[in-house]
């Protein structure tokens, strides 16, 4: 499935999901009273790397989010080269600026960095690293019933979670697609 297509498939997803709640009268809303400034998230899996997040936003302002969280590879995504085995596990950080709404609900775009410890394995050879990504990504927040929130997201970056263990690199490199389906509570 192409990009644009994928990223059509989220945008109806996410109306689809919506739809019935305002429908039958149930609220979802872009944090207009400001309640709720802290959402911790869990994102179960990114489909493209394998990996495992869960993360911590605080509102600093209307407009903006600050985050922290830590990411733990889960499983060998679909855009891994072939190795043995892998561990990734480190902290990322980023900001969210909302263009519509009020932090930390609505439509944000955003830059993120991460680090990370790796340990890739090839041919039996393990080798342990240090990892680290950069990038940006745009979604979309909501909140239903002023607690549950639902993130929706997609973008690029950069990341080198990737060594030599048998004399050539695994791991992952390069530019690598995101795509952020979250879900978490708000306070």
């Amino acid at each position: 499935m192409k990009t644009p297509m994928r990223i059509t498939t989220a945008v109806a997803a996410v109306l689809l999901t919506t739809s019935p709640a305002l429908a039958q009268g149930q609220e979802v809303h872009l944090n207009p009273d400001r309640r709720g400034t802290h959402v911790i998230t869990l994102a179960p899996v990114e489909l493209f790397s394998g990996t495992f997040n869960i993360e911590y936003e605080h509102a600093v302002a209307p407009w903006v989010g600050l985050y922290g969280g830590v990411n733990f590879l889960a499983f060998r995504g679909v855009l891994s080269p072939g190795y043995d085995r892998t561990l990734s596990v480190g902290p990322e950080v980023g900001a969210r600026f909302y263009l519509l709404g009020n932090a930390p609900a609505g439509l944000w775009l955003g830059p993120y960095l991460g680090a990370a410890y790796v340990s890739n394995t090839a041919q039996g050879i393990s080798q342990s690293s240090f990892g680290w990504g950069v990038g940006a990504m745009a979604g979309v927040n909501l909140v239903l019933f002023h607690r549950l929130m639902l993130s929706f997201g997609a973008g690029t970056g950069w990341i080198d979670n990737s060594s030599s263990p048998a004399g050539y690199r695994v791991g992952l490199y390069g530019f690598v697609p995101r795509l952020r389906l979250a879900v978490g509570v708000a306070f």
